[in-house]
């Protein structure tokens, strides 16, 4: 019995004396992180362009009933906010067409419609806000950012429009 105590002693002792890593029993006042040095995300001033005619279509499940195009000449990857913008088209089976320039942030996962377009008629909206992607933003994000979250390359993005069906092998 002696033998015991002793032993849950010297276990309970060596418990104590480890030094995890280093750390040992350190409290939140040891670390100097200061957070004021992040960079805060500020987006960039831009033109809303005319759309144009180089529309290359890409498939949204989640819009079944349109036909669905990005406007390839007004796309721009900015890697100064990291937000890539465009036009995009829908046409529904009654020839209906609708556009909407639209921004898309990779990283946080947001999204957010700048203007609306009919017969070369822009309308901006004003004081839009970013919304996180759903229904068929996300299957749009997946054109635009890649698996990490990173915006692709406006030569990635075409790629992927125009090998659509390699990609969706891939995925499965």
């Amino acid at each position: 019995m002696f033998k015991k105590i002793i032993l849950m002693g010297l276990i309970s002792f060596n418990l104590h004396a480890i030094d995890y890593n280093g750390l040992g029993n350190a409290s939140d006042d040891d670390f100097d992180y200061d957070e004021t040095d992040q960079e805060i995300w500020k987006e960039v001033r831009f033109k809303i362009p005319l759309p144009s005619q180089n529309f290359k279509q890409i498939n949204l499940d989640q819009l079944p009933i349109f036909k669905v195009y990005i406007d390839f000449d007004s796309l721009v990857v900015n890697h100064k906010d990291r937000v890539s913008r465009f036009w995009l088209k829908m046409v529904s089976s009654r020839q209906s067409e609708n556009f909407q320039y639209i921004g898309i942030h990779c990283a946080l996962k947001e999204y957010k419609i700048y203007a609306y377009a009919y017969k070369q008629k822009i309308k901006k909206l004003s004081n839009v806000k970013w919304k996180t992607n759903q229904t068929y933003y996300q299957e749009l994000a997946d054109y635009i950012c890649d698996k990490n979250t990173n915006q692709r390359s406006k030569y990635d993005i075409n790629y992927r429009i125009q090998h659509e069906d390699l990609f969706i092998l891939e995925e499965e």
